[in-house]
């Protein structure tokens, strides 16, 4: 600048600019901000399948004790006989045969009649008898929706006439307790 020419800057015009590029900062923040907010969803589907599971345990045999006087009859109440718990996580039909055939070795058979009942405790004074044979059995339902015990409790009576005739020994056999499910 030549000497003597003093130049005064205008503070109007300095403020102004300022003031200019503080809005263009902001405004592009602002752009900037609301760019990285945008979104998008969409849904991923989730499965999965649990698998049916049924098992007996907790067997306790039906005995009909020391000694049966040939020719006379015994029973054993479902409650005082055998037991066996099902634990399931669906919905299943729970079967024992209507009748089971004890042999002894070295010969001789002896028939039980087979009587059935059911409750929700392993200790039930009183279960309560299917509501009809063994053969077809008690539907056991899910508690609560979800994995559920239950306890089937057999008894058996034999008739005099069984044992009337039949070799003294000791007779075994099995009721084989049957769990019809569905699978999946």
């Amino acid at each position: 600048m030549p000497s003597g020419i003093s130049v005064t800057p205008d503070p109007l015009l300095g403020t102004s600019l300022v003031k200019r590029l503080s809005a263009l900062a902001l405004m592009l923040l602002a752009a900037a901000s609301s760019a990285s907010a945008q979104t998008s969803t969409a849904p991923i589907g989730v499965t999965a399948k649990v698998q049916s599971a049924v098992t007996l345990s907790g067997m306790i045999p039906l005995d009909f004790g020391t000694g049966i006087v040939p020719g006379t009859p015994a029973t054993i109440t479902p409650a005082s006989g055998g037991r066996i718990m099902a634990s399931y996580n669906v919905n299943t039909q729970l079967s024992l045969p209507n009748t089971v055939t004890l042999t002894r070795a070295g010969g001789g058979t002896v028939l039980v009649t087979l009587s059935c009942a059911q409750s929700a405790s392993g200790a039930s004074p009183a279960p309560t008898p299917f509501a009809t044979d063994c053969a077809t059995g008690y539907a056991a339902t899910l508690v609560a929706n979800a994995r559920t015990d239950w306890w089937l409790y057999v008894g058996g009576a034999i008739t005099g006439a069984a044992t009337a005739s039949v070799p003294a020994g000791n007779y075994a056999g099995n009721a084989t307790v049957t769990a019809t499910y569905t699978t999946f």
